[in-house]
């Protein structure tokens, strides 16, 4: 419970009894991978604080091959409420044949998507009309996610001033443009001022990269550990993997690449892995 870190996949689908419990859904901040929701009967589905999607992992479509980091498809809900998403980082966005759904037309996905070449898909393939949905609150600038204030839709990015080309925002000012390393916005201009990471978050900050966890020393011209070297765990850097995982070059992995092999909760070169010499 109070899981705010998804590491894959969200896949919310064949959902009919609105008595099921989902309040784990309102503490989720980031899902790595994509979102799939799809025959979801219940009214609403509500993520109030998700504020990125990376597309880590995509979605394929059988037909086309298109690939997704949220897709909703064939579902009978009024409203699927993100007020807080501010990012989807990459793949695609598909709204598939859903009956009821109301207020996502509203939604100004430039907003929310980063990647130039992801596509935004919308398709109701039905005889019926589309339902006639309540408006946005009175107090929406422009677009929202479901009815009340709560749900208007936020903006950190087309309504930046032209230096912010390519970034994010907090004011419509030159001089209120986030830092390169902010995914979904800031209320600053630092590093520690960002929403979320484009790359690795790091004790308060976005960074490029995690402190590597071995530095050059220039005096005796040899690799030594270094003290503040953290491990990549996801898009967080972190002092010690989860215990289901390994460590490999500074990483945290499910499994080792091949030439490796898994020695306490670390990937070590495999022994005696030379190629037969073939003799002349």
């Amino acid at each position: 419970m109070n899981c705010t870190y998804v590491d894959g996949n969200l896949e919310l689908t064949w959902l009919k009894d609105d008595s099921l419990d989902f309040s784990f859904l309102q503490y989720i901040r980031e899902v790595t991978g994509y979102i799939l929701i799809s025959h979801v009967e219940i009214k609403r589905i509500v993520l109030p604080k998700l504020q990125i999607i990376r597309g880590g992992t995509l979605f394929r479509m059988n037909n086309g091959g298109e690939e997704f980091s949220l897709i909703v498809s064939l579902s009978k809900m009024y409203t699927l409420e993100l007020p807080a998403l501010r990012d989807v980082l990459s793949g695609n966005i598909g709204l598939f044949n859903n009956y009821n759904l109301c207020h996502v037309k509203t939604i100004n996905r430039e907003e929310i998507m980063s990647d130039p070449n992801s596509k935004y898909s919308y398709v109701y393939n039905f005889t019926s009309p589309e339902r006639i949905c309540p408006s946005c609150d009175k107090k929406c600038e422009a677009g929202c996610w479901g009815e009340g204030e709560e749900n208007c839709q936020k903006f950190s990015k087309v309504k930046c001033s032209p230096q912010c080309f390519g970034g994010r925002c907090f004011g419509s000012q030159p001089r209120e443009c986030c830092h390169l390393f902010c995914a979904g916005g800031c209320v600053g201009p630092k590093q520690g001022d960002c929403i979320a990471c484009k790359n690795f978050y790091n004790d308060g900050e976005c960074t490029q990269e995690c402190p590597p966890m071995q530095i050059y020393n220039t005096v005796n011209y040899s690799w030594v550990p270094n003290p503040k070297g953290k491990y990549a765990y996801g898009a967080t850097c972190v002092e010690k993997c989860p215990e289901h995982l390994l460590k490999d070059n500074g990483a945290c992995v499910r499994t080792c690449p091949p030439q490796k092999r898994a020695k306490n909760g670390e990937c070590i070169p495999c022994e005696g892995n030379q190629m037969n010499k073939k003799k002349f």
